[in-house]
């Protein structure tokens, strides 16, 4: 009965780290002003989209900076 629970746990133990390893980040923080801001990517338009990074602009967008009060 002993070798059951210590083969559970293990097993138990080898799913869980695949599942954390496996994951990808989800989060970011962007910053698309002029400015590079502590703590964010700074996406300048020109960054186009890729896999890789995780972000980017795509399908031909040309983005367009707006200040607020122009």
């Amino acid at each position: 009965m002993k070798i059951m629970k210590v083969l559970s746990l293990l097993i138990f133990t080898a799913f869980l780290s695949t599942a954390l390893i496996a994951q990808q980040k989800t989060t970011f923080n962007f910053s698309f002003g002029p400015k590079k801001v502590p703590g964010y990517i700074k996406v300048d338009p020109s960054v186009k989209y890729s896999e890789e990074m995780g972000y980017g602009f795509d399908f031909g967008t040309t983005p367009v900076i707006i200040t607020p009060g122009n």
